[in-house]
């Protein structure tokens, strides 16, 4: 996951618990977010390529 490096960097600070599941939430609710975005853009370009496949070569739907 990407959060864990700041995760670990905050338990070798000298933070509060309060301060480490902050950053901990933080940190996962942006590599949530990204990895979501990133899964919605390869399904996107797949669906691309599919489409671009199926127009070169209509007799692949008979």
């Amino acid at each position: 996951m990407q959060g864990e490096p700041c995760t670990k960097l905050a338990e070798k600070s000298m933070l509060t618990s309060s301060d480490k599941l902050v950053l901990y939430q933080f940190n996962y609710f942006y590599s949530t977010r990204w990895e979501k975005i990133g899964l919605f853009i390869v399904i996107f370009l797949a669906l691309l390529f599919l489409a671009s496949l199926f127009d070169k070569h209509p007799d692949v739907l008979n």
